[in-house]
């Protein structure tokens, strides 16, 4: 497969079983709405949502976990929402997973953060160049070692989560094998990949942002009395719609591009493996 027939696949493949699409669609919604009006509550309210956004989340990993899975296993088709507890589960490992690789990417960083504060330590105690020249030093080792270290991780990442997929959590860590596969075609889709959702993002984000914005003015005719209903007069009502409406509309197109991504690079690996 090329890089227009992963996509072209991909594309198809969240047309695959429209109901599945819903249920995912609803719950991504959910997370987004709740995140939203998380700041706006207080007490036991927070801590009920907080829990809410942790579970809808996890889950919801764990069947991207599941998408790749099915795919792995020759499947065309969106995987089921059932046994919630495995996908929790799963949901779980690749967090601490992705958490791990992600720590590991950016020592680097942490090695210049150190390096930074020890020279800064020792410069406030003996006022010598030296240190300053460590401190220095210590500055661009944090900001390469956080560029490289991040770019490194997102490379790495969608290889290592289908090698999750098929062998479990310790498939995160099969660097070497992983490395192999991670030829100029894979960095070349990771790149398109990465592109292409961002751009569904940003088009979404903008259409979403300037289209409130937009409304609410026609309504109110002016800035001044928008940000007296919000900003001053804490309109509930009103921040719970803008809330429900982006959330729906954000939830459709980030579920399009989390299942595209899951779906593209589990495909690579399989072609791979």
């Amino acid at each position: 497969m090329d890089i227009v027939d992963y996509l072209r696949d991909a594309i198809d493949y969240t047309k695959s079983d429209i109901k599945n699409f819903v249920i995912g669609w609803i719950l991504l919604s959910l997370t987004w709405f709740l995140m939203s009006m998380a700041k706006y509550t207080a007490g036991w309210e927070v801590c009920l949502i907080l829990i809410t956004i942790i579970a809808t989340f996890l889950i919801q990993c764990g069947y991207y976990i599941k998408i790749m899975k099915e795919t792995l296993n020759g499947s065309n088709k969106l995987p089921n929402w059932n046994h919630c507890s495995k996908l929790l589960v799963d949901g779980l490992l690749y967090s601490i997973g992705a958490s791990i690789l992600l720590f590991i990417s950016l020592i680097p960083m942490f090695i210049g953060g150190v390096l930074y504060l020890v020279g800064l330590h020792f410069l406030v105690k003996t006022f010598s160049s030296i240190f300053e020249v460590i401190m220095n030093i210590g500055v661009w080792i944090t900001i390469l070692g956080f560029i490289f270290g991040y770019l490194m991780f997102l490379a790495y990442l969608p290889i290592s989560t289908a090698n999750f997929a098929n062998k479990g959590f310790f498939g995160f860590f099969e660097f070497k094998n992983l490395f192999k596969m991670m030829d100029i075609k894979y960095i070349v889709l990771v790149i398109v990949v990465y592109v292409l959702t961002s751009l569904v993002y940003l088009i979404v984000y903008l259409i979403v942002v300037f289209g409130i914005m937009i409304a609410l003015y026609s309504i109110y005719g002016g800035f001044e009395t928008i940000y007296i209903k919000i900003g001053v007069g804490r309109n509930y009502l009103l921040i719970g719609l803008i809330a429900f409406i982006s959330s729906i509309i954000f939830g459709g197109s980030m579920l399009f591009c989390v299942i595209l991504y899951h779906r593209v690079f589990a495909n690579y690996y399989r072609e791979k493996a």
